[in-house]
């Protein structure tokens, strides 16, 4: 299945015109372009009761919080998983995410999955870390080809 993956994100990278490496940022402006909706990445500190990531959509736009306490691999997962969200279409600019949305269990393993596997493509180094991957590839496969 991991060859599936692989191929299945490769095509989606392509379809957004983007050949690795690539990061978060040339990732987020490409899929703004795509849906017509604002991505904004947005750094908040951490406060022992603050969330390590958020996807907060306002209508018009969304807005990715991350730790910015967090390194720099993590705060890339943590933008990869919030990122995944919206690619695989769990948020809507219109959605009350912080409020009333809670991703299903399913959703969280598939956002996991994107964010571990997109963070081996985008640095070019996919095949690498595929294989040790934990769960939600087949829920990602299946939302990639939808």
């Amino acid at each position: 299945m991991t060859r599936d993956i692989e191929k299945a994100l490769r095509r989606y990278a392509q379809e957004l015109g983007l050949i690795p490496p690539f990061d978060t940022a040339i990732f987020a402006q490409k899929l703004s372009d795509r849906s017509g909706y604002t991505i904004q990445i947005a750094p908040r500190a951490a406060d022992g009761t603050t969330i390590y990531g958020a996807c907060a959509p306002n209508g018009v736009r969304f807005i990715i919080y991350y730790c910015e306490n967090a390194g720099y691999v993590q705060r890339q997962r943590i933008i990869w998983h919030e990122l995944a969200h919206i690619a695989l279409g769990h948020v809507t600019p219109t959605s009350q995410h912080l409020e009333r949305f809670v991703p299903t269990p399913a959703q969280e393993k598939a956002a996991e999955a994107w964010a571990q596997a997109m963070t081996a493509l985008a640095g070019g180094r996919m095949g690498a870390s595929l294989h040790k991957a934990r769960g939600g590839f087949g829920q990602l496969l299946q939302a990639l080809e939808a």
